[in-house]
């Protein structure tokens, strides 16, 4: 049985309150839609609908990585500014004409959480 998008987002907002340098996620897609894990425990979920799809979409671009194929996964270690981002994307309504505002900013903050967290790293 799979986890509720609440229960998940529960433990999201349990990691965003200890912050760490990074964390290692995994994104897997499956017919249902797609997850994002850590430590194998769903932090998001975003359904098999066509608003779904845009946010999982989306937040693989948040994350730096491409969305994988149905019964595929892959893995991404990123910051918390991306993880965060990542989070909020994948609760936009992207449905509607004023998300896509919210949607430039948070990919915009996502790029460059990445993108400092790949200069700490050297």
């Amino acid at each position: 049985m799979s986890v509720s998008r609440k229960k998940a987002q529960e433990y999201a907002e349990r990691l965003m309150s200890r912050p760490s340098s990074a964390l290692a996620l995994v994104l897997r897609r499956t017919t249902s839609g797609v997850t994002l894990l850590h430590k194998g425990r769903a932090v998001t979920r975003c359904y098999n609908t066509k608003v779904g799809q845009a946010q999982a979409r989306e937040m693989a671009v948040a994350l730096g990585v491409e969305l994988p194929g149905v019964g595929s996964s892959v893995a991404a270690t990123v910051p918390n500014g991306a993880f965060y981002r990542a989070i909020a994307i994948s609760s936009l309504p992207l449905d509607l004409p004023e998300a896509r505002l919210l949607l430039e900013r948070y990919q915009e903050e996502a790029a460059m959480a990445r993108t400092q967290g790949e200069a700490m790293e050297t």
